[in-house]
């Protein structure tokens, strides 16, 4: 862009001399070229200084950042060895961080969680505090405003990195987690995140996310390094580097809804069975199947699963499936993830 800019001018440059050449009496000729050389070196020098300090990248910081943000001290102290969970909550986010406060205090009754008050309201701090008033967890005000406006930002998230450097400097290791998180396991499981974060040697644990570094990172940053945007839209802001062994986590109560934990198929039995199902507003339908088969197949026992019949529905198609040969079998899917219901999907067949 700078070269391009460069050509323009110089070609304006020329063009001048040109036209005064041609226009102008002899003796104001020489000394207008004289004039207009001069200037084209003059600007030509200008020019190639300011590509030399643009190539160097001087990075000015006011110094009261580079102490606000820990580089003009140590913030880590190696000789502690406390761990403890690190949230924080914006403003309007005071019902979420209750939950994950409760969901904590079920899970990891004994672990610390340190609380970042980034922009409560006066009534939400005062709930929060209320609710976080034991020893295991502190509200911890944090002021933004003495970082630039875009530090506030909901949608760039920089003061992550700000709230994860205080709390480095209250605990040896950190667990940082956005107030919708709910964890599932325990002690155990967090222990053994610590252990291989310690084992790592690079003191950092992260997963990946779905959003692209173009997504997260600030556009003068490109420019610093001088690469384009366009060459990190589809890669991944981080990698997990746990193990090498793919470990599946599900909860328990799944396992045994889809009959994990125990042996579902009876290899004494001898019966034979019709199975088919009905979403809500297809009564017509499932009427027209149980005749069907009445007519085809009398002596085979028909099974419906009812997944969201409604009550007139259910009364209708229970009224007609009256017979021992016709069952309707009320199923509910709420215990399932919400996907399980999905119409297009059809997750529920199996089930």
């Amino acid at each position: 862009m700078r070269t391009k800019n460069f050509l323009i001018i110089l070609c304006c440059v020329i063009a001048t001399s040109l036209v005064l050449i041609i226009l102008g009496p002899t003796g104001q000729q020489n000394q207008s070229i004289k004039d207009i050389i001069d200037g084209t070196h003059q600007q030509f020098r200008e020019f190639k200084e300011q590509l030399r300090v643009s190539d160097e990248k001087k990075l000015d910081i006011d110094p009261k950042f580079l102490a606000l943000l820990g580089f003009t001290q140590t913030i880590y102290n190696g000789t502690k060895s406390n761990f403890s969970i690190v949230t924080y909550a914006l403003k309007g986010q005071a019902a979420s961080l209750i939950l994950l406060a409760q969901n904590m205090a079920l899970r990891l009754p004994n672990e610390p969680l340190l609380i970042y008050d980034l922009g409560l309201s006066e009534e939400d701090s005062r709930a929060v505090g209320g609710f976080c008033n034991s020893s295991k967890c502190s509200v911890i005000p944090y002021d933004l405003t003495v970082y630039p406006s875009y530090v506030s930002d909901e949608e760039m998230h920089a003061f992550r990195p700000l709230v994860i450097k205080d709390a480095l400097t209250r605990a040896h290791t950190v667990l940082f987690i956005e107030n919708s998180v709910r964890v599932r396991g325990g002690s155990r499981e967090v222990y053994d995140l610590v252990r291989t974060v310690s084992a790592s040697g690079s003191g950092v644990l992260g997963w990946v996310t779905r959003q692209a570094v173009s997504a997260r990172t600030h556009p003068k940053m490109f420019e610093y390094f001088q690469v384009t945007k366009e060459s990190f839209l589809f890669l991944p802001m981080e990698q997990l580097r746990v193990s090498d062994e793919k470990k599946l986590d599900i909860d328990p109560k799944f396992l045994a809804l889809l009959g994990f934990t125990q042996t579902i198929y009876n290899g004494t039995k001898s019966n034979f069975s019709i199975v088919t199902y009905a979403l809500k507003g297809q009564a017509a339908s499932l009427i027209l199947l149980a005749q069907n088969m009445a007519l085809r197949l009398p002596n085979e026992p028909l099974l419906i699963y009812d997944l969201g019949l409604s009550e007139e529905d259910s009364r209708a198609v229970g009224g007609f499936c009256n017979s021992s040969k016709c069952s309707v079998i009320p199923y509910d899917l709420t215990v399932y993830p919400t996907y399980v219901s999905d119409e297009e999907m059809h997750a529920f067949r199996p089930l």
